[in-house]
């Protein structure tokens, strides 16, 4: 069958070619929307706490706050406030920002409010409330507003405050620094890794062509599995992790799919075969081989899907989706390409220096390609034909070298700790992780508060009683 495949797409490679483009153009489409639903808020809506803040979004109309931090300023100086009042006025006059919160009382008080004062008194805070939004319209609100603070460090300065600098945090930023970043190292990490993967696999094939196939199908699979993340975001949450793990898993599966196949292609082109029966006998033999190893990732991953928890089920449906992308990419897509290129693939150095002889007469004969039983090969050669050859003499040594190895590799396991993401696994190089560190430390204000309680249908002489019981106990703080 796997035979017969490769076979059929190297025959009608540009009709293959063809239906892998359109599949492209929607992989392409769709990366935008599938960036914009892992960016989205992945809470899991069943638990307590999600709908409490629910509750509280839609009494106070608030989507989150975005903190801008005013940094390495004299706070009573009028020059600061003339410009912390101008930027609090364009941000309150957006119809995407439902309040405005200024460190400065309304004039004419010229006091401070204390809690958006930093205790060194070197800062203040602005707290700019977001209406209830789509995510997209959120992202750009975000945007806009993270680019008017910004610009409000330039009008500090030019009022006489030379070191004046504003970080911007806050939830939504969170979110958009961080899926941002995640985005710039992707493309970061393709940049560098996709020219040295090439560089080593020129020097694996002595050949440009056949080096850039398993290349090729690397960028097919990462593109078009975003279709299928896409497809999975209407019914399930996505995470801002699983773009990682489909860029990354369809790197490192393609290449290493493509390697095996066009490496076995050109073997059976220095054992004499022609192109067509040689891409019949390799899908027969490593084509199965793809396959299987497609099958077994994705099935090991749906484990994943079990667990009640957004990101590790988002982890699962991507790591099955280019497992199985993958697995297709190179069976079809990669034997196209070998079909259209197949006058500038050669045989191996090794196969040319064994001096294979030309196959059987019933080895042509073949339809699937297979080896059949009357059949020799030559003599295989090279570093892994002789570790294969070692590995089978002591198979017992081996596996227990082997083993030992693993186990010794995987002993820091025993002493780790598995968390959920947070914010401690953000790097400190993200703004608004910056600012939530210093929330604490600088203002006294944690990021989020430990405990939040929504209380409905409650009078109010009840609800204060509840609250004095834990007014003494020390581990609070009102």
């Amino acid at each position: 069958m796997i035979a017969g495949l490769g076979r059929g797409c190297f025959r009608h490679r540009w009709w293959v070619l063809l239906g892998w483009l359109v599949i492209i153009t929607a992989g392409v489409l769709a990366s935008g929307p599938v960036f914009q639903a892992a960016a989205a808020d992945s809470n899991p809506k069943h638990l307590e706490s999600i709908g409490a803040q629910d509750v509280l979004g839609a009494a106070t109309g608030s989507d989150g706050d975005v903190l801008g931090m005013v940094d390495r300023i004299d706070p009573m100086a009028p020059g600061v406030r003339a410009a912390v009042d101008r930027a609090v006025r364009d941000l309150a006059g957006r119809p995407d920002v439902s309040r405005v919160t200024s460190p400065y009382a309304p004039a004419p008080q010229p006091e401070l409010v204390p809690a958006l004062r930093s205790q060194d008194g070197q800062a203040v805070l602005v707290v700019v409330a977001l209406t209830r939004l789509e995510q997209v319209e959120r992202n750009k609100a975000v945007d806009a507003i993270d680019q008017r603070l910004h610009q409000l460090a330039g009008e500090l300065r030019d009022a006489g405050q030379p070191d004046a600098r504003v970080r911007v945090g806050g939830a939504p930023a969170i979110v958009r620094q961080a899926t941002q970043a995640v985005q710039e190292d992707l493309s970061r990490a393709e940049i560098v890794s996709l020219p040295i993967t090439l560089i080593v696999l020129i020097i694996v094939f002595r050949g440009l062509v056949a080096a850039a196939l398993p290349v090729a199908a690397a960028l097919v699979s990462a593109t078009s599995a975003m279709v299928l993340l896409l497809a999975y975001s209407l019914v399930a949450i996505l995470d801002t992790n699983v773009v990682t793990v489909v860029t990354l898993m369809g790197l490192g599966l393609s290449i290493d799919y493509g390697l095996l196949l066009v490496s076995r292609y050109r073997d059976e082109l220095g054992n004499g075969l022609a192109p067509e029966q040689a891409i019949g006998r390799a899908w027969a033999t490593a084509g199965r081989t793809v396959l299987f190893s497609g099958l077994t990732v994705a099935a090991a991953l749906t484990g994943l899907l079990v667990f009640d928890l957004p990101g590790l089920s988002a982890l699962g449906a991507a790591g099955i989706s280019i497992a199985l992308v993958a697995a297709l990419t190179s069976l079809t897509f990669t034997a196209a390409v070998v079909g259209v290129a197949r006058r500038w693939i050669r045989a191996g150095g090794s196969a040319r220096r064994r001096g294979a002889e030309p196959p059987p007469a019933d080895l042509a004969q073949s339809k699937d390609g297979a080896q059949p039983p009357g059949g020799a090969r030559p003599a295989e050669a090279g570093f892994f034909a002789r570790l294969s050859l070692l590995v089978q003499r002591r198979p017992a040594v081996v596996a227990v070298a082997a083993t030992a190895l693993l186990l010794a590799a995987g002993a820091p396991l025993l002493t780790t700790t598995i968390k959920l993401s947070g914010l401690a696994q953000l790097p400190t190089s993200i703004e608004s992780r910056q600012v939530a560190d210093e929330l604490n430390g600088r203002f006294g204000m944690a990021p989020s508060p430990a405990v939040t309680v929504v209380a409905r249908d409650v009078d109010p002489a009840s609800l204060r009683a509840w609250v004095a019981q834990w007014a003494t106990d020390p581990a609070t703080v009102f």
